[in-house]
């Protein structure tokens, strides 16, 4: 039984997301320092399938039942804790639960929040540690761009205009996300930190500032693995996005995974490699439905970064403002592309799709590279 005084010292620190801002290799660099966190007193708190579920329905539930799904919750995660707790016995003094569900939906676009913070709340207060909650956010036209291609690896064959124009109003809100955790858990217990290369240049830049915040010690975690983690979640070059969302439409369930392991195979993108799905007008268009809150979040929250929160979209906008490059329609781009994905092609494709480990990557590549090489030759012949 662990009592109130021994418990009177120990730390937690949540971080919840965004998505897509690394959250993937804090995770596992993490569970690879098992051994070494606990040289530091620290430990991860893994949240059991039934912790998720409880927290994934408490946005969705009726006003009447989200006191009984939060006592719910609160008893799961004091179970989880006094699980690490009676480990090593009173070794432990910091946790960390890792986990983007806190932030919400991201396909959805992060519409609702609040009520999840809230019940968070009650449970660490239950449990009765200090808890901080840490955030990484990323400029959205990124953050869409990024989101876009995991759904389109999930089965998605939207275009990214029309997946952008059915996410309801306000979403990726990040003013919002922040003031839902700082009203439920304080203002100063809210750790935020703008995610892309500008701020974590150098490969294991992010795992040093998270070790900052969790108060660990780098020198003595090994960051080998975070190497591993890179090369098991990366994206898609854009090219390889959209023959996927086409394909998307003509396979089942069964070809399309079998799809994205051969183009996992074949290509992959650098972390803060852009997708480049919008051109600049597009672009900056969309980063304007997001210039009042983000200014505010800068200004309540990060004093030190002034009223720019992304200060390399600052950049990126202001160079050459009349500089003009030929860049295809979405429209025309896809509609070239859909004429040709003929039939010969597509049975190729399904019988490469047959083979389990596909043996003959060159042919596969190779026949990308020219589908889209034709494609890019059209339109710009066209535009002249």
């Amino acid at each position: 039984m662990i009592s109130n005084s021994d418990t009177a010292h120990e730390s937690l620190l949540i971080h919840i997301g965004t998505h897509k801002t690394g959250t993937t290799a804090i995770n596992r660099f993490l569970k690879g320092n098992n051994k070494n966190l606990a040289n530091q007193k620290a430990c991860i708190v893994e949240l059991s399938p039934k912790f998720r579920s409880l927290a994934k329905s408490i946005p969705k539930i009726n006003e009447a039942d989200v006191g009984k799904h939060s006592e719910e919750l609160s008893n799961e995660l004091h179970k989880l804790i006094d699980k690490q707790r009676g480990r090593r016995g009173k070794l432990f003094n910091k946790f960390f639960i890792i986990w983007e569900g806190f932030s919400g939906s991201a396909k959805k676009g992060y519409p609702e929040n609040a009520r999840l913070a809230s019940a968070l709340q009650k449970a660490t207060s239950d449990c009765k540690v200090n808890t901080r909650i840490i955030m990484y956010i990323r400029r959205q036209d990124d953050f869409i761009s990024s989101m876009y291609t995991q759904i389109v690896r999930d089965g998605e064959s939207k275009d990214i205009l029309e997946y952008i124009e059915q996410l309801p109003p306000d979403n990726f809100n990040w003013y919002k996300l922040a003031n839902n955790y700082s009203n439920s858990f304080g203002k100063k217990n809210l750790i935020i930190e703008p995610y892309g290369r500008t701020f974590f240049p150098g490969r294991n830049d992010i795992l040093i500032n998270f070790c900052r915040h969790a108060q660990l010690n780098p020198d003595k975690l090994e960051f080998e693995n975070y190497k591993r983690s890179l090369q098991s979640n990366q994206g898609w070059p854009r090219h390889i996005v959209e023959i996927a969302r086409l394909l998307n439409r003509r396979l089942d369930k069964a070809a399309q995974r079998k799809m994205r392991s051969i183009f996992d195979l074949i290509a992959s993108k650098e972390t803060y490699e852009n997708y480049e799905y919008f051109n600049k007008k597009d672009r900056i268009a969309l980063m304007k439905r997001f210039t009042e809150s983000n200014s505010l979040l800068a200004r309540e929250y990060l004093p030190s970064s002034s009223s720019c929160l992304f200060p390399e979209a600052e950049a990126r906008f202001a160079d050459n403002p009349d500089q003009t490059k030929f860049e295809p329609s979405q429209e025309d781009f896809l509609e070239t592309l859909q004429g040709m994905l003929n039939n010969s092609q597509i049975t190729f494709l399904n019988d490469s799709l047959n083979n389990s480990k596909p043996t003959n990557k060159a042919q596969i590549y190779n026949w990308l590279s020219q589908l889209f090489s034709r494609a890019t030759n059209f339109l710009q012949a066209r535009k002249k």
